[in-house]
C-alpha cells in the first residue's frame, strides 16, 4: 500500500514537471495535480510516522 502511494506521488511529479505552461481554461487541471501531490504525500507521511511510532513502541516494550 504505501509503495502505491509512492509511486502515484512519483507519476504526479512527473506529470506536473512536464505540465506545459498555461493555457486559459487549463489550470484547473494544474491545480487539481498540486492538491493530489500535496494529499497523497501527507498519507505517506503519516502513514511513515505510523510505523515508526510502531517501532518505537515495540522497542521500547523489549
Amino acid at each position: 500500500m504505501e509503495s502505491d502511494r509512492k509511486n502515484k506521488l512519483k507519476e504526479l511529479n512527473e506529470e506536473i514537471r512536464y505540465y506545459p505552461g498555461p493555457i486559459a481554461g487549463c489550470d484547473a487541471q494544474f491545480n487539481w495535480l498540486l492538491e493530489e501531490r500535496i494529499r497523497l504525500a501527507n498519507q505517506w507521511k503519516e502513514l511513515t510516522d505510523i510505523s515508526h511510532r510502531e517501532l518505537t513502541d515495540v522497542i521500547d516494550q523489549g
